[in-house]
């Protein structure tokens, strides 16, 4: 078989195939214009081309042809014209196949923002049937390192990469799914497959260098209650009092505006005002933070704060628990003073004060003082007849 008018046999296509009986119909549709004739001999069969788009069909297709008829391919060169023929030319040297192509997934894996270090996550490559093809640890400079996809036939394909949650509690796992796909295509100019590759982030595009898993670990937290209450009859329970908190780190307030549980602190400090049997709930502090109350507002009030003599509350913050800061402000009155509740009581028969004078309009001693005068008033009249007797002696 002799090919004119192409050094390489370039553009024969794969899919085109060859029988005995009609060789016309085992060309593309769109080569119809450019084959001029379709001649037979003893030799085998002569397709002539006209000069336009001849060699679109590929050197692979060629073989296909060899394969199917039995007919050896010989290289002739001309000037003008194209054509197969089955005679003259030289025989062409062996055609290697395409070498398969490969695609790497990148991805690597952060814990809260960086590297994870020791700490190990899995991650699952699975293809377009939900079958698992690598199962792949990160590496502790979080490289997720899959093995490179090979392909050696044109197609499109379809992975996707997800982390295989695990069961530390304090860690949040990423959810993500990141879809791979995969086409893959052949260069007949090079006898060469390329390929294209895009990503999908939870079926969005994805234009990153890599998949990035995140993960975070779960900030330990607790809470703090702040409450109000008056007490005393000259306590009004309509008067609001301000109260301020102040959060630390390490000794040092925090920078900028962050909000927990609805209340807003700037630089460390928030403020509120509360009235009487009212509170405010402070959800989500970071453990390990401090925290300092005060109030303000409260002149002419006695301040106890959790039932002691404090005026203020501080403490830390501890993981999963609350923290309290009751204030009570007193106001002098005939309500007991909170602050007498913890003195001891003085019995009143160890007392050694005693009162001997009579209370105004109280007549429960009537009896006494006149048995006084009754007493007092014969005494006298015993003096004085003794002296009349004393004289008469005389």
């Amino acid at each position: 078989m002799r090919a004119i008018n192409n050094a390489n046999l370039q553009g024969l296509k794969p899919e085109l195939t060859l029988n005995n009986t009609e060789f016309r119909s085992g060309i593309p549709a769109s080569f119809g214009n450019d084959v001029v004739s379709i001649t037979e001999d003893e030799t085998g069969r002569i397709i002539t081309f006209s000069e336009t788009n001849v060699w679109s069909l590929c050197y692979a297709g060629m073989l296909n042809i060899t394969e199917a008829t039995g007919a050896s391919i010989i290289n002739t060169y001309s000037a003008s014209g194209g054509e197969i023929d089955p005679n003259g030319g030289e025989e062409p040297g062996p055609i290697d196949p395409p070498k398969p192509i490969q695609v790497t997934i990148p991805a690597r894996k952060t814990l809260d923002g960086k590297a994870p270090g020791n700490a190990a996550f899995t991650f699952l490559l699975k293809d377009e049937n939900d079958r698992e093809v690598e199962r792949k640890n990160s590496s502790g400079d979080g490289q997720i390192s899959f093995a490179p996809l090979t392909f050696s036939d044109t197609g499109r394909y379809q992975y996707t990469v997800t982390e295989l949650a695990g069961d530390d509690d304090n860690i949040r796992y990423d959810a993500t799914v990141y879809t791979v796909k995969i086409q893959i295509g052949f260069d007949q100019s090079t006898n060469t497959f390329w390929k294209e590759v895009t990503f999908l982030k939870n079926g969005e595009p994805y234009n990153g260098d890599a998949l990035v898993f995140a993960n975070t670990t779960k900030e330990a937290v607790g809470a703090l209650v702040v409450s109000k209450t008056v007490s005393g009859n000259k306590a009004g329970t309509s008067k609001a009092f301000t109260f301020t908190v102040t959060l630390m780190q390490n000794g040092d307030t925090p920078n900028g505006s962050i909000t927990y549980g609805g209340v807003t602190f700037t630089n460390g400090v928030a403020t509120f005002k509360l009235k009487h049997e009212e509170s405010k709930t402070i959800t989500g502090l970071p453990a390990g933070f401090t925290y300092l109350v005060k109030e303000s507002d409260n002149s002419g009030y006695t301040v106890t704060v959790n039932k002691t003599k404090e005026t203020t509350a501080t403490g830390t913050i501890e993981a999963g628990q609350t923290a309290t800061a009751a204030f009570d402000n007193y106001k002098a009155g005939n309500h007991t003073n909170p602050q007498d509740d913890n003195k001891p009581k003085r019995n009143r028969r160890d007392s050694t004060t005693v009162t001997t004078s009579a209370k105004t309009g109280d007549m429960s001693n009537l009896t006494l003082w006149v048995s006084l005068l009754v007493t007092s008033g014969s005494a006298l009249a015993g003096t004085a007849a003794a002296a009349r007797r004393r004289r008469r002696n005389r």
